[in-house]
């Protein structure tokens, strides 16, 4: 039986991590300098996903960035790029109609660095969430992926990651807001068949694979854009989720990146 690989699990990953977004190592410290309260001003910060659907085959599971419902943002004073150092603690927010918003007060006079994760999680009662996919506690120095949740073809683990600058001279312009446009970090891959339904017989037919890839990048430095150590991961596929599809050419691998 041959396969086809396109679109979706959470494999090639964090390996093909877009962009470095901070070019800087990150130091807890206080900020030097007495910032008063007094000087602070209000700013509205959006992050929007990608409103262009990728390409995947199921209808199911259009591609189209609606599975996530919460966004993360750390706040850095970036006066010296070199020794960021954050600014309060992560914000987390839910995401409506592919953008999520924050309202943020920053001290005048400096400038600063943001940092965004918008994923699938679970919301409760109290209107906080908890991650299903993705282990968001350390974020943004570290963001990975849960190995229990590892599977293929299934759109709830698409993911988005990105960055945004508010400098000195915007926020004494009295700058209202600023927007982040967030993109995926990671190549996904579809695994599905293309003659699985030659096979004339179907208790003849197999009622699951198992998919173990053998160096994947688990996780990430958001801050850096650096992939963490890889490691070997495997999950076992279903008959559902290995359909037949008509792709229309033989080339028996396809990976698209996105």
């Amino acid at each position: 039986m041959s396969f086809q690989k396109n679109h979706t699990a959470f494999a090639v990953l964090f390996g093909a991590v877009c962009a470095v977004l901070l070019p800087a190592s990150c130091q807890r410290d206080v900020p030097a300098g007495g910032m008063s309260r007094e000087q602070e001003l209000g700013i509205t910060v959006s992050a929007v996903l990608p409103s262009v659907p990728v390409s995947v085959k199921s209808a199911e599971n259009p591609g189209d960035g609606t599975s996530a419902n919460r966004c993360l943002m750390q706040v850095y004073v970036a006066d010296d790029p070199e020794s960021l150092v954050p600014y309060d603690e992560p914000q987390e927010t839910g995401v409506d109609a592919l953008s999520a918003s924050f309202e943020l007060r920053l001290i005048s006079g400096h400038d600063y660095r943001l940092v965004f994760w918008a994923d699938c999680a679970e919301k409760g009662q109290d209107g906080g969430y908890s991650d299903i996919y993705y282990n968001t506690e350390a974020f943004p120095e570290k963001v990975s992926i849960i190995p229990e949740t590892f599977a293929g073809n299934d759109d709830a683990r698409d993911a988005f990651f990105g960055s945004a600058s508010v400098t000195a001279e915007a926020l004494a312009a009295g700058t209202a807001g600023v927007s982040a446009e967030l993109r995926r970090p990671f190549g996904q891959l579809n695994i599905y068949s293309k003659d699985y339904a030659m096979i004339p017989v179907e208790t003849m037919r197999p009622a699951a694979v198992k998919i173990t890839f053998g160096s994947v990048y688990t996780s990430v430095d958001l801050t850096t854009g650096e992939p963490g150590d890889p490691a070997e991961m495997s999950y076992v596929s279903t008959v559902d989720v290995i359909p037949a599809f008509s792709t229309g050419d033989d080339n028996p691998i396809e990976i698209e990146i996105n």
